[in-house]
């Protein structure tokens, strides 16, 4: 009589250092990547809170929407080589359109304040790339077509590491706050915000007074 398979263990989500940092996955995974392959813990949480400056500080309101990003890396090198694509969709719906010339301001941007600053630790690079498989999907992307994204991104050079990053501000708040204060804080009006719920600014240009909570209370810095 044959013996009954076993069940599978159920998935639990790692409980590590990076978990407790940062509510993104990709995030996650980038720190734990660059440890396993030679990096500091101090570089690599630098080149980890970087990311999310630049995503947030900088792509966000350049781009005025949220945007996937692929980041690939290549460790078989005295440093590793970071590259950050964003991926936009050629289904856009008209209310913008990322122009040559907005994407080389941004280019210019992460060379000056990023990629030159961090050179002794790691080349990093940015680039953005037209993505057809975006094409009728709202935003986020099917994990169909994040499974593309991984395999173009590895393809296009010599790279052993690829995810995508999707902003999630609100699991970034839960890093910060207890997650099960997270909605009741979104909700109540606030001072900080000029009496709005913080809940009202998700998805404005006044979004980045909610990141500045984030990053403020991530990187240990004074209230402003």
């Amino acid at each position: 009589m044959r013996e009954p398979r076993p069940e599978p263990a159920p998935y639990s989500e790692p409980d590590d250092a990076w978990s407790r940092a940062w509510g993104t996955h990709a995030l996650q995974d980038l720190g734990r990547h660059l440890m396993a392959n030679g990096a500091t813990a101090e570089d690599a949480a630098l080149l980890v809170e970087q990311t999310w400056i630049f995503y947030s500080y900088e792509v966000l309101p350049a781009l005025k929407r949220q945007t996937p990003m692929a980041i690939a890396v290549e460790s078989a090198h005295e440093r590793p080589r970071i590259q950050l694509t964003l991926l936009i969709s050629v289904a856009d719906d008209g209310d913008f359109i990322a122009t040559d010339d907005v994407i080389s301001r941004l280019q210019g941007v992460f060379r000056h304040r990023f990629s030159d600053p961090l050179a002794t630790i790691a080349d990093l690079t940015a680039q953005a790339a037209k993505v057809m498989d975006f094409q009728r999907q709202r935003f986020p992307p099917s994990s169909r077509n994040l499974d593309l994204i991984r395999l173009q991104t590895l393809n296009s050079g010599n790279w052993d590491f690829a995810t995508v990053y999707i902003d999630d501000l609100v699991s970034e708040l839960a890093t910060i706050m207890d997650a099960g204060d997270v909605t009741p804080w979104l909700g109540t009006p606030n001072l900080m915000f000029g009496g709005l719920a913080p809940s009202a600014l998700l998805g404005t240009p006044d979004e980045h007074l909610l990141r500045d909570v984030v990053t403020r209370a991530k990187f240990n810095l004074p209230a402003a």
